[in-house]
């Protein structure tokens, strides 16, 4: 019983590393129609890099309503982005920041 554990959480781990894999495969190919989440996480932590409304973040960086309403909380929840109440603004953090340098690194990593 216990080998079938550990076997189903190694191919657990596999396709988790599959999917990130896959989103840094399509952010390398640079075709916007198939965009990862951590490339589109990129993207609004770039664009926020100033405290920007939702819907600038939105239209600048060519997302639906629905998939922004999805990434929102979790950049929040991995404090990558925070909130300024008093006007509902989005801003990268410090961690956010540290998120794109990575993110730049291993881009050039990856690159042919």
């Amino acid at each position: 019983m216990r080998s079938l554990k550990s076997h189903c959480a190694a191919h657990l781990n596999m396709l988790r590393e599959t999917i990130i894999f896959e989103d840094l495969k399509k952010s390398m190919q640079g075709n916007y129609l198939h965009r990862g989440h951590l490339q589109i996480f990129a993207e609004i932590l770039n664009f926020c890099q100033e405290p920007q409304v939702k819907t600038h973040v939105m239209y600048k960086t060519n997302i639906s309503f629905t998939m922004l309403q999805k990434c929102l909380p979790q950049l929040l929840g991995f404090e990558l982005l925070e909130m300024h109440h008093s006007v509902e603004r989005y801003a990268t953090t410090e961690k956010g920041h540290e998120f794109l340098c990575k993110w730049k690194d291993l881009q050039m990593l990856l690159r042919p």
